[in-house]
């Protein structure tokens, strides 16, 4: 595997959805990603020394700002990164994130949607750079929200669910994904304990849908890195 150029940036909200199979893919491709524990006092980084960002999930809601202060920062950070073309990819809450940033509405979902499950791909996800290289349409995912989020302007929408439309979108060089890509057969335990009895997931399960995550992180990966030190469009920023 030919090794990727640039940095890797890595914002974590709460202890147990941390990176995962992104910093096993990371560390294949070379990188040492960058782990921002916001949960535990890490400041949000700022844009100057961004090359990719990905941002991880959590059971808060993306504008719970009273809370976990640190997310108007992030929505913030978004933003901008949007703008000025840094690779972000947004996971469960980070899709959140991404999508207020751009100025969508974030409402609870119909029912919260938790456990393995399916997501189906559009035609348009055929020609995207992250989900044009998984193999098949109809893809398993591991679900973890009760809330959604209209597509912001401008997105293409890349997968949907029976239960939430709005599973995948792409906005210029940013991806936000509702479903977890993160997630390994070795995490089911961990998971199934923040899960509860009723809801555990199994290894198995979680092995049937790691190659799904692998591929998409490793096209995020194979991006190039957006070039610091270069000016973005910045004053386009998005309310937040």
């Amino acid at each position: 595997m030919v090794a990727a150029r640039g940095s890797l940036d890595v914002l974590v909200h709460v202890a147990f959805e941390g990176p995962a199979a992104i910093a096993d893919r990371a560390a294949a491709h070379g990188l040492t990603p960058r782990v921002h524990r916001l949960f535990d006092g890490d400041p949000v980084p700022s844009l100057d020394a961004l090359e990719r960002l990905v941002v991880m999930g959590g059971p808060m809601g993306a504008r719970d700002d009273v809370d976990h202060p640190w997310l108007a920062d992030v929505r913030t950070l978004l933003g901008v990164a949007v703008s000025a073309g840094t690779p972000v990819l947004g996971v469960c809450l980070g899709a959140q994130l991404l999508a207020a940033a751009l100025g969508a509405p974030i409402r609870r979902g119909p029912e919260p949607e938790i456990g393995a499950g399916r997501v189906r791909l559009t035609d348009a996800a055929g020609h995207d750079p992250l989900f044009g290289v998984v193999e098949g349409r109809d893809l398993a995912v591991f679900h973890w929200h009760g809330d959604t989020f209209d597509l912001p302007e401008g997105a293409t929408l890349l997968a949907s669910s029976d239960g939430y439309a709005h599973q995948a979108f792409r906005v210029a060089n940013a991806w936000g994904c509702q479903f977890h890509v993160e997630l390994r057969a070795g995490d089911a335990d961990s998971v199934s304990s923040q899960l509860g009895p009723d809801r555990a997931v199994t290894a198995g399960e979680l092995a049937a849908i790691e190659p799904v995550g692998r591929q998409i992180i490793d096209a995020f990966l194979a991006l190039p890195p957006r070039e610091t030190g270069r000016t973005g469009p910045l004053e386009d920023q998005v309310t937040t």
